[in-house]
């Protein structure tokens, strides 16, 4: 027996003594060909491309990884605290790594025969972070050993924590502490609370499972474990710990990048221009791109849009809340309750919740962004909800709710879409671009990539044509019906109408745009010819092959996107110019030098059509809003303001396309797959209350303007018979001056309009 322990001891030690020597060698081998740790010294981050406003704020980051570098004079100490709490409490103390931590991890290694313990020190962790990769195995851990001793021999303990602080990784795609505070709470690493920095240094453990968008109780109690360390280390007292265990915590709702809600369409096409320059090295060199979005024109733009597109779907009589029901679970199970609306998109405000308790005065529910919210069955009767709408509700139901500041409504989710573009038109900036009703739910971007029939909206352009083939806005033309055969419109017969379907008979062109009459239209393709209508367009920047040499050209029946008509009705906003759309005004490396300016690049503007056209043009379109199909926008109060609806075949597309000098919007709003918005949704009814309301806002930074007249436009009174009162009236209209009526005066008794205008049949 004595002989058989004295063995095993042997064994042992012979094993243990062997093991010394080969870990020795293999040290001895390996620790000479180690990297060399003072590149650590000069140590920067990959640097995310950033976008900026007009402004110089802030929009977006946009990189494989966000990181925000932090030097070490501006970390708070705190967070230093913290972290060593949470994973290194002798940091100060190791020569890089932890003896009895390792010794700790070596025997539950062994007996569970596998690597479940790491005891990595802060330093480990740089080192692994920086020259090595994830893989558990023994070799890797003896290099992370090495590498840790290497680098506390070489860096100051000061700079070691400062790399640690930039480079660990804590989810989200967020890459240092200073960049996950911005992504988890929207606020700058200086800003934080207490509580919010023990959230953060309990990150590493499990920064992709247990982050608070990811698993908010899990990151909840990884705070409370920190707090804790904080507490018994003495780095807090214990009213800091009552103080910060109790302190709400409330997440960044805006997870993804931008700053500005609503800006993703816009840095996404600024991101794409960027990387035609500069590949992947737009990600990581730092560029600052500043570009020409006005924020609060964004703001303004998308909060116009989704209030348009919430009300159009939520407008009906009665409203079918409750878009699942859900039984025999139970309700206080947050975990089931989250799994169950997983599958329904959220969109910032607009938020899937199930309904968890209802009784005689409240209506409970619960949404994984706001816990459970109670709802006095009084507030939702005072609104416009019926007893019959309410009865549809029961304990179960999956509904929309959406949060404003004042008010929390149920609502249906749409699936119309929408897009608003709004330029300067003296220069060509993108002052905001909205390119659907949620960037993260459709990336598509209806401004710059959906190509749609503009319907009335295209008119102006027809009528800017027959202007320099010797129309003016007295021309009398037929408002009546006619049939058109297959050679005039490049498929069948066509019978086109009025969109009410009432003729007027002779109608002057001014009269014609306003009420926007349909047949008038296509009576001045007739006179003028749709080949020369054609390429006349591209004056606008219209392309040929989107606008066929037919009839149908005068309603419309082409295709353009947004941002198509932004640019064509900034030729009449500019008196004359054809402009170019700009998204970025200049660029800086990291260091600030500029590399790339807008003044160096852009083409000047070109001249396209004549000033004198641009005016009669623009004062036409001044009436649409006086009197015409654009009414509903003289209650923002300006006399400057020029526009068009357009609303196509069966109401699938309905647009508003408004202007002043200095300010021009355009507004879409359709389905994606072409079907119709109903019969009586039209540019006025859908797009127009959506113009208004961003151009209330937008135009306040704009002063009046006065249009007035180039020297070559003569100002005539023109008499006319009204046609209620059957009195002649005198109007002031504006003709080219080689194209002066002769007569410009009309008895009562002289029905003879021929010597006064033009007569097209």
């Amino acid at each position: 027996m004595f002989f058989r322990i004295k063995n095993f001891f042997l064994f042992c030690f012979f094993c243990i003594t062997s093991g010394c020597i080969l870990v020795s060698f293999y040290i001895f081998i390996t620790y000479p060909k180690l990297p060399d740790v003072r590149s650590l010294d000069f140590y920067r981050p990959s640097t995310p491309l950033q976008i900026f406003d007009r402004n110089g704020s802030l929009i977006t980051k946009i990189g494989v990884e966000k990181r925000i570098f932090i030097s070490e004079e501006e970390t708070p100490p705190l967070l230093v605290s913290a972290i060593i709490s949470a994973e290194d409490e002798n940091f100060f103390n190791h020569f890089g790594i932890d003896l009895l931590g390792i010794i700790r991890a070596t025997i539950a290694n062994i007996s569970s025969g596998s690597i479940v313990q790491g005891a990595s020190t802060i330093t480990q962790q740089v080192a692994r972070n920086f020259f090595l990769s994830n893989k558990k195995s023994y070799m890797r851990k003896i290099n992370e050993i090495l590498l840790a001793i290497k680098i506390d021999k070489t860096l100051a303990k000061s700079k070691i924590m400062n790399l640690y602080i930039n480079q660990i990784y804590l989810g989200q795609r967020s890459f240092g502490f200073a960049s996950a505070s911005e992504t988890y709470f929207g606020k700058k690493l200086t800003d934080l609370n207490l509580a919010e920095i023990a959230m953060l240094a309990g990150l590493p453990k499990a920064p992709s499972r247990s982050n608070p968008v990811s698993n908010f109780s899990k990151a909840k109690n990884r705070q409370l474990y920190v707090l804790k360390r904080l507490l018994k280390l003495n780095y807090i007292d214990p009213l800091d710990f009552e103080v910060a265990k109790s302190s709400p915590i409330v997440i960044n709702n805006n997870i993804g990048n931008s700053k500005t809600i609503g800006s993703e369409h816009f840095t996404e096409h600024v991101r794409q221009l960027i990387y035609k320059i500069k590949g992947e090295s737009a990600y990581k060199n730092g560029y600052k791109v500043f570009t020409t979005l006005s924020s609060d024109f964004q703001d303004y733009g998308y909060s116009a849009l989704r209030n348009g597109l919430l009300n159009y779907s939520n407008n009906d009589k009665e409203i079918p809340f409750v878009i699942k029901n859900i039984s025999n679970i139970d309700f206080t199970d947050t975990n089931k309750l989250i799994e169950i609306l997983d599958p329904f998109p959220v969109s910032n405000d607009v938020l899937p919740s199930i309904i968890t308790r209802v009784d005689e005065d409240n209506i409970e529910f619960y949404s994984n962004k706001t816990d459970l919210i109670k709802v006095p069955k009084s507030l939702m009767l005072s609104e416009k909800f019926t007893e019959k709408d309410m009865a549809t509700i029961s304990k179960g139901g999956v509904i929309y709710i959406r949060f404003t500041e004042k008010s929390i409504s149920f609502i249906k989710f749409p699936k119309v879409q929408g897009a608003l573009v709004s330029i300067d038109p003296n220069n060509g900036e993108v002052l905001s671009m909205v390119g659907s009703f949620d960037y993260y739910l459709k990336q598509f971007n209806h401004v710059t990539q959906s190509n749609r029939q503009p319907g009335s909206s295209f008119k102006p352009f027809v009528y800017s044509a027959a202007l320099e083939k010797g129309f003016s806005p007295s021309t009398l033309i037929n408002d009546a019906p006619i049939a058109v055969d297959q050679i005039n419109t490049g498929e069948e017969i066509w019978d086109p109408k009025n969109f009410r379907d009432d003729y007027v008979g002779l109608i002057s062109m001014r009269n014609a745009l306003v009420k926007s009459k349909n047949l008038v239209s296509i009576r001045i393709i007739q006179a003028i010819g749709a080949k020369y209508a054609q390429n006349y367009i591209q004056k606008f920047g219209f392309l040929k092959k989107n606008h066929p040499p037919y009839l149908t050209m005068a309603l419309g029946a082409g295709t353009v996107s947004p941002m198509d008509l932004a640019l064509g009705y900034s030729v009449f906003a500019n008196k004359g110019f054809r402009i170019k759309p700009k998204y970025i005004k200049k660029i800086e490396d990291f260091k600030g030098n500029v590399i790339y300016s807008d003044s160096n690049s852009y083409s000047k503007k070109k001249r396209v059509i004549t000033e004198r056209n641009a005016f009669v043009m623009f004062n036409m379109l001044q009436d649409v809003i006086k009197v015409g199909t654009g009414k509903g926008a003289k209650k923002i109060g300006r006399i400057d303001l020029a526009g068009k609806t357009g609303t196509t075949n069966e109401q699938r597309d309905a647009w508003f396309s408004g202007f002043q000098p200095n300010l021009v919007s355009v507004v879409w709003v359709g389905f994606d797959t072409p079907k119709s918005l109903g019969a009586n949704q039209t540019g006025s009814s859908l797009a127009l209350p959506i113009w208004i309301s961003y151009m209330e806002k937008a135009l306040e930074n704009y002063s009046e303007e006065l249009i007035v007249a180039p020297n070559n436009i003569k100002a005539v009174a023109i008499s006319s018979k009204n046609a209620i009162t059957g009195k002649v009236e005198n109007k002031i209209d504006y003709f080219f001056a080689e194209n002066v009526p002769i007569k410009t005066n009309l008895d009562e008794s002289n029905e003879n309009l021929e010597d006064l205008y033009y007569e097209i049949y």
